[in-house]
């Protein structure tokens, strides 16, 4: 039987496919949580016909649309099935074995998921247990061994974020060291910073990924995009699967586009609910933490057992995620996701009901 390679054999991956999350309110992995409004949903539908699942998907008019909005050329971009894929392109195409990996830690997962798969070397610049992190110490962490540089800003599980300058400052040594730079800014909609997409018409070994299931809410969809200089644009593209974007992704992408007020006003739901959260939950005793992204984080009294709430929650409809291992003030957090306010005051509630059912029941039962 054929072998892999060993960096394949070693390396050891959860199972998510999607089941089993039976709760009506996933709170888990910062989705859309409130459905488009009706009118625009089947307004979308309409729009669609039978071409659009028999031919092939032409993704000219979205490069077109994209290169026009973040005042790019056409041939700075590249669709990617989710910016997930797109780090993974980017690996394939400049990585090899033993090359060194900065990165933050803790941070989005498929970043360590990709190092150990192409074998590389990383080296991880942490962050301290309050979430602080120098970006003097970051900016030094690239040498002349750095291959690539990948950082997520704003950054998960963290939800901490990088100023403009302190990327431009990045992409000024990565530019030294002749490091690939790679700014993930998947949730970047939700901070109140700008993109570095800019950057990349000054700097040649920058490249910014993006993706349209945070913000946009198409994350069943799997469409996202980087921008970067035309060169390396070039070499990313030799090794990018020629229709792997889809044409209902690219027509909901190009509808979001068009109706950009539908996003601009689910971006501006979540920071509401985000001043909201913080007076709310100390009616309930619970200390509140926001993040830069579309979730934010509640410790719970000790008292309280952490585990049993998380069931509870689920009991009453709502999915969180608890947070471990981060070697941060994070851990031991209940992690959930941010929408409109009539779904957080019900989060806030079933919480509030959790706490008390727990505080009923033996620790662990």
């Amino acid at each position: 039987m054929p072998q892999p390679r060993d960096s394949i054999t070693c390396l050891e991956r959860i199972a998510d496919i999607g089941a089993n999350r039976e709760e009506s309110i996933l709170l888990d992995k910062n989705e859309r949580v409130a459905p488009f409004p009706a009118d625009f949903f089947q307004e979308f539908l309409n729009s669609l016909n039978s071409t659009t699942l028999t031919q092939y998907p032409d993704q000219s008019e979205l490069y077109r649309r994209l290169a026009d909005l973040y005042n790019l050329d056409t041939d700075q971009l590249l669709l990617v099935p989710g910016s997930d894929a797109g780090l993974k392109y980017i690996f394939e195409t400049f990585s090899k074995e033993s090359d060194e990996i900065v990165h933050l830690h803790p941070t989005y997962e498929m970043v360590r998921v990709y190092i150990a798969m192409f074998g590389c070397l990383p080296k991880a610049v942490g962050f301290s247990s309050d979430l602080n992190i120098s970006i003097d110490t970051l900016v030094n962490a690239l040498s002349y061994e750095t291959k690539l540089a990948i950082i997520a800003n704003p950054n998960q599980p963290t939800g901490t974020l990088l100023t403009l300058v302190e990327i431009e400052m990045l992409a000024k040594r990565a530019d030294e060291t002749d490091t690939l730079l790679v700014i993930d800014e998947a949730y970047i909609e939700f901070a109140l910073e700008t993109s570095a997409i800019g950057l990349t018409r000054r700097f040649q070994n920058l490249c910014v990924l993006r993706t349209f299931s945070k913000a946009y809410g198409l994350a069943g969809l799997r469409i996202g995009f980087l921008a970067t200089s035309p060169k390396i644009k070039k070499h990313l593209s030799k090794i990018k699967s020629l229709h792997d974007i889809n044409s209902v992704a690219i027509a909901a992408s190009l509808f979001l586009l068009n109706r950009h007020n539908i996003v601009d006003s689910y971006v501006s739901e979540v920071h509401d609910s985000k001043k909201k959260l913080a007076s709310s939950c100390l009616k309930i005793n619970v200390d509140f933490i926001p993040s830069h992204a579309n979730f934010s984080f509640v410790r719970l009294p000790k008292s309280v057992d952490t585990q049993s709430v998380v069931r509870s929650l689920a009991h009453h409809g709502f999915r969180v995620r608890l947070l471990s291992g981060t070697g941060t003030s994070l851990d031991g957090t209940l992690r959930f996701t941010v929408g409109p306010w009539q779904i957080m005051k019900s989060f806030l509630s079933a919480l509030d009901r959790s706490i008390e059912e727990s505080r009923c029941r033996p620790v662990g039962i």
